[in-house]
């Protein structure tokens, strides 16, 4: 199931120097199934078998992780489920898709966080690959910024490590 190097993790790359996370649309037309649809996919054949076809179909597996990246709940929530099911590559393609997803709908992502199956480490801190010059510094900062926002008392918990771990990235000398 290795590719190298990863093509999700350079069209994020990109999509992170230029400043915004690609939108699900943006994708291209792979023809991945709707969320819903992947949910019953994985509950009739396993999280396992649905990373592995949609890894190898051209398009599908770099599409979900833009619609991941976007935050939607229900995006989220087939990332949650085929995490179990990845390795390799694919683990670190849905990691990077969800920290993505941080700055644009935190208590989604939030309330994926648990344990370790996704630790809070994996969303908060930034995901890019040798970034540009500032890229990860406007990723901390708008992710700050939404962490901001939340105010689920379920989630103040998980909100404030997240956003001490932020600030320990923005400024590392302050701790």
């Amino acid at each position: 199931m290795l590719r190298a190097p990863s093509i999700v993790a350079l069209w994020l790359l990109a999509s992170a120097c230029a400043g915004h996370p690609p939108s699900p649309s943006s994708a291209g037309a792979s023809g991945l199934p709707s969320a819903d649809a992947l949910l019953r996919e994985v509950d009739r054949d396993g999280a396992q078998q649905v990373v592995t076809r949609l890894w190898n179909a051209p398009g599908q597996w770099e599409s979900l992780c833009a619609r991941v990246q976007s935050g939607a709940a229900a995006w989220i929530e087939v990332a949650r489920r085929l995490r179990p099911g990845t390795d390799a590559g694919p683990s670190e393609d849905l990691a990077i898709s969800l920290a993505l997803a941080l700055p644009e709908a935190p208590e989604n992502v939030l309330h994926l966080v648990v344990g370790d199956l996704l630790p809070l480490e994996t969303v908060c801190t930034p995901p890019h690959l040798e970034p540009a010059s500032g890229v990860a510094e406007r990723w901390t900062e708008r992710a700050l910024k939404a962490l901001g926002q939340v105010e689920a008392p379920a989630l103040r918990e998980r909100r404030d490590a997240c956003r001490a771990m932020l600030l320990q990235q923005l400024h590392p000398q302050a701790q």
